[in-house]
């Protein structure tokens, strides 16, 4: 499964949202920021109340230069349920938080 995020114009676009996948399914994160004039972005996918990932992942942070695109995973979703997680973006150099959003990602069992 491929999960586009976005930032443009200073708000967070995540698709498909909600996100429905089944069990042992790969999940990438692609991620980019259009049209911006920062050096680094910093971007995080957070699950802050229980993650379908394995070893009980729950976060991944990316940094993005030039073109601010690229992707990142936690690995296949291996525990069913309704998950809200977190999206965030910031701006690497400064700490400042540019946008956050909280999509679902929702895993059926086989």
């Amino acid at each position: 499964m491929e999960i586009c995020v976005e930032f443009v114009n200073g708000r967070l676009a995540i698709s498909p949202d909600p996100a429905v996948v089944t069990v042992d399914t790969p999940i990438v994160w692609f991620i980019r920021g259009s049209r911006l004039a920062l050096g680094r972005l910093q971007w995080t996918i957070y699950f802050h109340h229980g993650t379908p990932f394995p070893d009980g992942l729950a976060s991944v942070t990316a940094a993005t230069v030039g073109d601010h695109s690229g992707a990142t995973t936690l690995g296949p979703a291996v525990k069913p349920g309704d998950y809200k997680y977190g999206v965030s973006v910031g701006d690497a150099e400064t700490g400042e938080l540019l946008g956050d959003d909280d999509p679902r990602l929702i895993v059926r069992p086989r």
